[in-house]
């Protein structure tokens, strides 16, 4: 038998399958570093504070500093012989109303537990849509809680929107600003929380983080605030 003729649709055809290939090939690499971020970025915005701060530190504890109706400002926090030191200051403004489905929780939440722990005790899911990552200058009321240690002169920030999965529906909780312990978590990228940050927020992020810049930088009076101690029993 002779050899096959090679006509001009062969090669065409030869040539059209190969660019098909390398161009399948190509969209699949540039897809690739795209689907791992989202991986990581999902994984590590459903990461609670509580269970971060367990795993570095050894204990993990809920200090209810300030609370209204609409908000509530927490430190989350480690023992070191016998002294709490905040590794989170976090301001909570929360969505009003409740959401009916989030009642049983939120009233847990607002008798001094956990946010975290709270919900996903319920059966819930949580999600952390991020808003922002800035800094802001440390400040006396957060150096106090901080155990009055020595360290750099800005705190990391993130502020975001909480929001509580059942698998059914995605229901928004609360808006929050989170400043760091520089052990905890340092955001080596944050931009200082200037006029642009400020543009990318909801209102109810906005007075989160209004409120977290004014307790970092108060001056400590322990002593006129009215707390509610929740220490995590299995840390």
């Amino acid at each position: 038998m002779g050899q096959p003729t090679l006509t001009s649709r062969n090669l065409v055809g030869g040539s059209s399958n190969a660019r098909v290939v390398k161009w399948s090939w190509t969209f699949f690499v540039l897809l690739l570093p795209s689907v791992i971020n989202f991986g990581l970025k999902a994984q590590e915005n459903s990461e609670l504070n509580s269970d971060q701060i367990t795993q570095k530190f050894g204990s993990y504890g809920v200090e209810v500093l300030a609370q209204t109706p609409a908000m509530r400002v927490a430190n989350l926090y480690s023992k070191h012989d016998g002294e709490k030191i905040c590794r989170t200051l976090a301001v909570t403004r929360f969505n009003e109303p409740t959401p009916p489905a989030l009642k049983e929780a939120d009233s847990l939440i607002r008798g001094g537990e956990s946010i975290g722990l709270t919900l996903r005790s319920q059966g819930w899911a949580i999600e952390k849509n991020v808003a922002a990552q800035c800094s802001i200058p440390l400040g006396p009321a957060f150096q106090a809680l901080a155990g009055n240690a020595q360290f750099r002169d800005v705190l990391s920030v993130r502020v975001y929107t909480l929001t509580a999965n059942d698998g059914e529906q995605h229901t928004d909780y609360a808006a929050i600003a989170e400043a760091y312990h520089p052990d905890h978590i340092i955001l080596e990228t944050a931009e200082p929380c200037a006029e642009g940050i400020w543009q990318r927020l909801s209102p109810l992020e906005i007075e989160a983080l209004r409120t977290l810049q004014q307790w970092v930088a108060s001056i400590p009076q322990a002593e006129n605030r009215a707390t509610s101690d929740r220490s995590n029993p299995r840390a």
